[in-house]
């Protein structure tokens, strides 16, 4: 819906998840002769799968149950089922509750439901991007998840991944809406084991479903039993590549791209990042090249006909503007996903962003 724009969508589906739903409402956890109505004992037990670290399953899995009812609910107020949103967000703020309780420790830090400390990568990383931590939670957690990236550092100077299916997908989007965009970038280009590039300076053309499907030290470590070497799940990088580094992102309140959000964070050792995604409306074009000690020095962007955008560009200090192009207003210096920004808005039309130090020039891009 989110990607279309199409309500059908939402109708044609609301009842198998009321039924889903449902069968996790009426399954609760029962620990030590307690019943906790607000999480559900139907978790599975695969969770962050072939993790290199391993993470408490009910502790994630009732982080995604926490997921599912808020955003289920949001799916039914959409359709006009006002009665059925009210249900997933009564339960919603149950579950959140009685996540917090039980997996939240007074320091902030993750503990399985036994109370024993997790404190891992997909510990955090999962509850954070999907805002299950309550609020006094998510400051200490947040301090705590980047501190599980920052213990991987090598000699070599890269951070490295220790989650599985689960975390994975979850690892630098939260990096990056809490503003450590360093270490997302670090994370993203580190060639050693276990990172995305590993698998491609050993020779990949395309996803591994295990982190160690082949290693130098190892080889094929015997796992050809259950090992696809054309997998999706840790593939799951190219949503950050897209929705970040090009900053290409579908407004949460305006679906199927009428307006989006551009929000390019530039970092790492790239000079220059480009692409495109193809919008109901047309192709959107996001593009920005640095030099070395420069955040950036151009950005450049297609806005399809018939939309409207917000732009963030990072800036280290307040800027001053000329816009020297029709379809764009400058809001002026802002915060955005924790970072300092310039906020434009902007109509259809090809643009391109110069910036020289403290001031940006804004001009048609021909």
């Amino acid at each position: 819906y989110k990607q279309y724009g199409k309500k059908e969508i939402i109708r044609e589906n609301i009842e198998a998840i009321d039924k889903y739903l449902n069968y996790l409402l009426e399954n609760p956890m029962t620990i030590d002769d307690k019943i906790y109505n607000g999480l559900t004992s139907k978790t599975g037990i695969l969770a962050d799968w072939l993790s290199i670290e391993v993470t408490d399953y009910t502790l994630i899995n009732n982080a995604v149950y926490a997921y599912l009812l808020e955003t289920s609910s949001k799916m039914a107020e959409i359709i006009g089922h006002t009665k059925l949103s009210n249900k997933y967000q009564a339960a919603y703020e149950l579950t959140k509750a009685q996540w917090n309780e039980l997996y939240v420790d007074e320091d902030g830090r993750t503990r399985d439901f036994e109370g024993k400390l997790q404190d891992t990568q997909a510990s955090y990383a999962t509850p954070l991007r999907y805002g299950v931590f309550n609020e006094e939670n998510e400051k200490k957690a947040v301090i705590h998840y980047q501190e599980t990236v920052k213990r991987t550092l090598t000699e070599k100077g890269n951070y490295t991944i220790k989650t599985g299916f689960s975390g994975t997908p979850n690892l630098v989007p939260t990096l990056s809406n809490y503003g450590y965009i360093d270490e997302a970038y670090n994370l993203f280009e580190s060639t050693e084991y276990a990172s995305w590039l590993y698998p491609v300076i050993n020779g990949a053309t395309s996803i591994w479903e295990r982190w160690n499907s082949y290693t130098v030290d190892g080889g094929f470590n015997g796992n050809n039993s259950m090992n696809s070497f054309n997998h999706f799940s840790l593939g799951a990088i190219y949503e950050w590549m897209m929705g970040y580094q090009l900053g290409i992102m579908s407004d949460e309140e305006k679906s199927g791209y009428k307006h989006f959000i551009l929000q390019p964070q530039m970092g790492g050792k790239m000079e220059f990042v480009k692409g495109s995604f193809e919008s109901p409306y047309g192709t959107i074009h996001s593009g920005w090249t640095k030099s070395k000690g420069s955040l950036w020095n151009r950005y450049e962007v297609k806005v399809p006909a018939n939309t409207t955008a917000d732009l963030y560009l990072p800036v280290e200090e307040d800027v001053k503007c000329e816009v020297l192009s029709e379809g764009v207003i400058y809001r002026g210096n802002t915060t955005f996903n924790h970072i300092k920004v310039a906020h434009f808005e902007l109509v259809s039309g090809n643009f391109k962003f110069n910036r020289f130090n403290d001031f940006i020039e804004v001009s048609i891009n021909q």
